[in-house]
């Protein structure tokens, strides 16, 4: 009877051990598994269990291309693949066979599979094509991961029209505003065609890489020359509203986009102001012609501009009410025809008429100045207001809103709004080359359109493919003492500036705002241009090294512009694709030599103190030191070794999360 005690106790002692035996099988499962999903705080990712996945594939993000097809947001299907050692093993002919398909050493990775029980990395973000080759070994304890790695072939190029994502999730640009059409499902990959969510697909775009490209170039020499700030551009089809370039510098690079500031990131066509100066003559004389002004006012007795031998004298009844001049610059093409704003001879030929300030702002109205850019991109930024008095010089518009406004005016008076994005594919055979129809109703009647561009075209000097380019220089803040950046008197204001490319060396001359505004050609325009420095230097005595810039492009841009695009086809799409591939992988092998040849420099330094930061703004900061980060867990990082302020050796850094409670 004193022995059954003795029996249950030793029955609940054998349950005990049991269960802490269960118990010590799970704490050494589990913490791998644990590491592994929470990989670079990645929770989305779902780790696959089989060797199967290899025949799995997801679709994606959807690519986005420019108008020829050009891929400007690639997602390339890579794997990661990992291995769990204690069912592996480490036999030499597995070591071999892993090593010979990964293009590892044998004995790096024998070291690796024989120090780690649980799991291993074997190979990180490999091509697809890779996975399948090691998944013919038909080892067991191989196990692998989609990793889908959004690519921007161009780096800066059009950085701010693209834009960038993360997770899967537009954070700005074209894939912030059509997120849900860029976004894909699970498929299986057979030979049908794939599967995909409806209403989304690739993104083709107006924008033309090669014009975006050129409008580049030559503003980043421009911005050389003159010492500009910031510089802008901005193509169009006034017919269609068309975007075919649009141009921010300084740029950035959307593949490591939190190495820039969100100044650098912002798109300061959509947000900024820029002042119209004497680029709003053209509307004042479309307002005198649209309300009959033409023929009924008198002649006035205000001076003319320019040579007498190419100035173009108004018609007969026609009231100007031009401003003395201040100074006329000669052969360098310059006239100074209000305090601190110079313009160019051909805008200074053209009348510039009396006319009612109420009718000029109807006007404006009318062509959109007052509103917001109208683009179809996210504002990232202050919605800009248009300031000042729509009718004078001094007129604060948003560039967007300006060169939409100066299509209307020179297009028929059609309604256009400007549009980046052409259509959406879905894997079919495209319409390429469609034109959105174009808009009922006039902004502005047709006669008065085709009189202003006769007016226009009556001896005003003739660039390349019959472009007519008109500019305005305004002085810093040239609206009074009380503006930013103002005060002091005319003839202070008129200071000349960038002697050359550094201009003076004590910041005089600098603080001028360029604006160059065209069309090609002129008498039935295809194509409107407009060209913004900020912030640069000026010097009225030299001829405009803008113009020149403008000269220089035209014919390219009208010529790629009128070009059909061909219909792209299954090969050369997987073509280019591959090659995309191919330029991340060395992109990739570059960055990681740089970031070793920083540490054999020492120019690593120590080890910055990231506790208490996200995960994104750890690695930014960690990246100069070139270092393989492991990351443990989620949320922001509750520790890290090597500690802060320890000397950055070639081993790597483990950082600690912590879900934040």
């Amino acid at each position: 009877m004193k022995e059954r005690p003795r029996a249950r106790r030793i029955t609940l002692l054998g349950w005990v051990v049991i269960g802490l035996l269960l118990l010590a099988v799970v704490m050494v499962l589990v913490p791998g598994s644990f590491w592994f999903e929470n990989r670079f705080n990645l929770e989305r990712r779902q780790p696959a269990l089989t060797k199967e996945v290899v025949g799995v594939s997801a679709v994606g993000r959807h690519n986005i291309y420019d108008r020829n097809f050009e891929p400007l947001a690639v997602s390339l299907q890579l794997v990661s693949i990992y291995a769990r050692p204690l069912t592996l093993g480490a036999s030499e002919s597995t070591i071999s066979g892993l090593a010979s398909v990964l293009g590892r050493q044998e004995d790096d990775l024998r070291r690796e599979l024989r120090k780690t029980r649980s799991f291993v990395w074997l190979a990180n973000k490999v091509p697809a094509a890779t996975a399948e080759q090691v998944a013919k070994l038909g080892l067991a304890g191989i196990h692998f991961v989609d990793e889908g790695q959004r690519y921007y072939p161009h780096g800066g190029s059009a950085a701010h029209v693209i834009g960038f994502q993360q997770d899967d999730q537009g954070l700005a640009g074209l894939e912030l505003q059509y997120d849900d059409l860029l976004r894909g499902e699970e498929m299986q990959v057979d030979s049908a065609a794939p599967r995909r969510n409806q209403g989304s697909g690739h993104l083709i775009l107006n924008l033309d890489l090669r014009i975006q490209q050129l409008v580049e170039k030559k503003l980043d020499g421009l911005s050389r020359q003159v010492s500009a700030a910031r510089a802008m551009g901005l193509v169009m089809d006034p017919r269609t509203g068309a975007v075919l370039a649009m141009v921010n510098r300084p740029t950035y690079d959307p593949n490591r986009f939190w190495s820039n500031d969100t100044a650098t990131r912002r798109n300061a066509l959509l947000n900024t102001q820029v002042y119209a100066g004497e680029l709003f003559r053209l509307v004042r004389l479309a307002a005198t012609l649209e309300a009959g002004q033409w023929e009924e006012a008198e002649m006035g007795d205000a001076p003319v501009f320019g040579d007498p031998a190419v100035t173009v004298m108004p018609p007969a009844k026609f009231k100007e009410a031009r401003p003395a001049a201040l100074h006329d610059e000669g052969e360098s093409g310059w006239l100074n025809v209000r305090p601190n704003i110079y313009t160019s001879s051909e805008l200074a030929q053209l009348p510039d008429p009396v006319v009612d300030a109420a009718l000029v702002n109807r006007l404006a109205v009318r062509l959109g100045f007052g509103e917001e850019a109208g683009l179809d991109l996210p504002m990232d930024g202050e919605k800009p207001a248009a300031g000042g008095d729509l009718a004078g010089f001094d007129s604060a518009i948003a560039p967007v809103r300006l060169l939409t406004g100066f299509s209307r005016l020179v297009n028929g008076g059609r309604p256009i709004s400007p549009r980046l994005l052409q259509q959406v594919w879905g894997g079919e055979q495209p319409g390429v080359g469609a034109k959105p129809a174009s808009p009922a109703g006039e902004v502005v009647p047709r006669r008065i359109s085709t009189a202003l561009l006769d007016t226009i075209g009556a001896g005003t000097r003739k660039g390349p493919a019959a472009a007519i380019f008109f500019e305005s220089v305004s002085g810093p803040r040239f609206t009074g003492p009380d503006k930013p950046g103002g005060g002091g008197t005319p003839e202070e204001l008129l200071v000349s500036v960038d002697k050359g490319a550094g201009g003076d060396g004590d910041g005089a001359g600098k603080g001028f705002q360029w604006l160059m505004l065209g069309m090609a050609p002129y008498f039935e325009p295809e194509i409107v241009i407009l060209l913004i420095l900020d912030d640069s230097g000026f010097d009225p005595e030299k001829a405009s090294p803008v113009r020149a810039a403008a000269d220089e492009m035209v014919e390219r841009i009208l010529r790629w512009h009128r070009e059909q695009p061909a219909a792209p086809d299954a090969a050369r799409l997987r073509k280019l694709e591959a090659e995309a591939l191919l330029a991340w992988q060395r992109a990739e092998a570059s960055r990681e030599a740089g970031a070793a040849a920083k540490v054999e420099r020492g120019a690593a330094g120590r080890m910055p103190n990231v506790v208490g930061m996200s995960l994104r703004k750890a690695l930014q900061k960690m990246e100069p030191c070139g270092l393989r980060i492991s990351v443990v867990g989620a949320g922001r990082v509750v520790s890290q070794h090597p500690p802060a302020g320890a000397e950055v050796g070639k081993d790597g850094c483990t950082l600690e999360l912590r879900i934040d409670q």
